[in-house]
Formats: C-alpha cells, structure tokens, sequence
C-alpha cells in the first residue's frame, strides 16, 4: 500500500463566487483587466478535475443546495489533461464553508486508481490509502455522486491580498445510476463562466472591494450542486 501525503490545513479564508453574464470570455477577462485592484493574470491557465463524494442520503448536497451556514464536500482533486480514466493520485479534500467563510483539508493519496473497477471497489481501495484519521471522513461519504472539469484561469490583485479564478468549459457526469466511472453521458453546464473571488479573512475589507467592482451580482453557486441540479 503507498502511503497518503498530508499536504495542509487551509485556514478560513472568503470565497465569494459570480457567474459572468457575458457570452465570450473575453468580456469576461476585459473587465478583470480594467478593475480598480489592478488584477493581473498569474500561473498558467489549466484543466481542474473534481470527483464528489456524498452520504447515501446526499446529506451534503442537501445542506448546500438549503444554504446551510455550516456545509461540506469530499471530492478527489487532480489537474492536467485527461478526463476520469486518467487519475494519479489524486488529493483528498474536505471543504467546508461557515458563511462567507470556507476552509479545506487535503491529503495526496499516493495511488493510481483502477477506474475500471465498479464504484464499492475503488471506494474499498481509497480507504485502505487513507491515514486512520481520514477514515471517518470517507466512512460518511461512501457515494460517488458527480465528476467535474473545467479550465481554470487565475488573477491577483496587485497588492496581492486577493486572488480570483475563472472557471470556464464545465462539464459533468453523474456517477450515481451506473456502478462504474462513467465520462460518456455528459450534465449540461456548457455557458458557465464561473468567477471566484478570494483571500484570506484578515484581508476581508480587500476582497469586498474587489467584489464590489464586479458588474455581476454575487450568487451561492456550487458546481456540485448544479452538477446534480442538472442530471435531474
């Protein structure tokens, strides 16, 4: 068995999302360009992949589509080209939001999955990669629920206290009804562009202030929810 890497705590920090209402990204990236905060484009743009695990109930789905001021994700998180049968080793991450505030837990499992194998398999084999402290975690989330891709884009301020992502390309595929990964049967999301705006809590007055030169208003979005909103 490979060992599981921790690789941090993140701290609280704001995350406050919008969802562009312009057609092209380049209305889009035009008015990150022209902000007040001097955004800059930072890293090089890539692909981001997700995988959602939930409760058989669909607890954490439930809590985030009512609102809750308290609710979590897991989810599997890799990067780089590829769709579902490419993952190695993927991080594991507990998300979690209090209000306006959200904070994650991350491990990097030291495995390459066989996306061959039917769901309860993989699920067996993730918890025979995790430290004995992440078991309870995964123990409430034996479901896989929905993977998601999307082309990431990233700016920062240039004070440098905040960063803001722009999601676009999303795709999704539900993995609840078949028993196997499955990359076939797409969710519509195509004409999302989802933006981010982030820092860290001591930074809240900047992050407000690049949240409120945005000409698009703020929303409680949630790729896994619309994720699951969408496959009906």
């Amino acid at each position: 068995m490979g060992a599981s890497e921790v690789e941090a705590k993140d701290e609280l920090r704001f995350e406050l999302k919008f969802v562009s209402s312009f057609e092209r990204l380049s209305q889009t990236e035009a008015v990150l360009r022209l902000h007040p905060a001097g955004l800059r484009r930072v890293y090089a743009g890539r692909w981001v992949h997700s995988l959602y695990w939930d409760t058989r109930r669909m607890d954490f789905y439930e809590a985030n589509v009512m609102g809750s001021a308290e609710r979590e994700k897991i989810r599997w998180r890799w990067y780089g080209e590829g769709s579902l049968g490419d993952v190695i080793e993927p991080s594991l991450e507990r998300k979690f939001k209090k209000g306006l505030l959200g904070g994650k837990e991350r491990i990097r499992l030291a495995w390459q999955p066989d996306m061959g194998q039917t769901w309860g398999a993989i699920y067996k084999e993730m918890l025979a990669q995790v430290p004995v402290g992440w078991r309870g975690v995964l123990w409430r989330a034996p479901q896989a629920v929905c993977y998601v891709r999307y082309y990431r884009d990233y700016f920062v301020s240039g004070d440098g206290q905040v960063r803001v992502t722009v999601d676009r390309d999303l795709v999704a595929y539900d993995q609840r009804f078949g028993g196997r990964p499955q990359a076939v049967r797409a969710v519509p999301l195509a004409g999302w562009t989802v933006v981010e705006v982030k820092g860290e809590a001591a930074a809240g007055e900047a992050v407000m202030a690049v949240a409120g030169g945005l000409p698009w208003p703020r929303v409680q979005h949630s790729k896994y929810v619309r994720a699951v909103m969408g496959s009906g």
